[in-house]
């Protein structure tokens, strides 16, 4: 039952977290004043495309994140093989104590 309730709890700050930095992600444009008309894309999308200022907000806001969570998931997939061979090691001298105590007898 315990892990049932640490599992409702993280899920609920999963939801918070991600809402949060998706309205943040979505209102810092906003704020500065960065969506608007934009000539060379003939269309509503970031002001100024083509200069500095506007191609960072450009690449934080459409790439950067994506590539965040690429490089998250790398972590945790690592992270789990570690864990993983870890568990293979322990395991296997588990396997041959207990192999090598059947040859004794």
């Amino acid at each position: 039952m315990n892990e049932y309730g640490g599992r409702f709890k993280f899920e609920n700050y999963y939801f918070i977290i991600a809402i949060s930095l998706a309205l943040l992600l979505s209102l810092l444009p906003i704020a500065d004043n960065m969506y608007g008309y934009d000539v060379p894309e003939s269309g509503c999308w970031y002001r100024d495309s083509g200069q500095d200022h506007g191609l960072i907000w450009q690449w934080v806001t459409l790439f950067g994140w994506i590539n965040a969570s690429i490089l998250y998931c790398a972590i945790m997939v690592i992270r789990k093989l570690k864990y993983m061979a870890k568990d293979v090691d322990a395991f296997e001298g588990n396997f041959l104590l207990s192999k090598g105590s059947c040859n004794i007898l």
